[in-house]
């Protein structure tokens, strides 16, 4: 199935060590074809994010056709989408 939707929002989990990406389906970490941004990992003051959201463009995201791969094995990601 694939949702559309308004919005994307990624967050670290707070035990991240490693940066994680956000891209396309041919996403590639070494060339960095196909990324779309990173999110560093946590620090003492918080947990990093980034958002996706095109102001006025209601429901412009195809939901499957966006990935998340971390550089480090086992960290992880709080995906949340909303849908107008």
């Amino acid at each position: 199935m694939n949702l559309i939707v308004h919005n994307l929002y990624f967050q670290v989990h707070k035990d991240n060590t490693g940066d994680v990406y956000i891209g396309k389906k041919n996403m590639n970490l070494t060339t960095e074809i196909g990324i779309i941004g990173s999110i560093r990992p946590p620090t003492a003051n918080g947990l990093p994010d980034l958002t996706m959201e095109i102001v006025g463009a209601p429901n412009p995201y195809l939901l499957n056709e966006y990935f998340v791969a971390g550089s480090v094995t086992g960290d992880k990601v709080r995906v949340t989408a909303q849908v107008l």
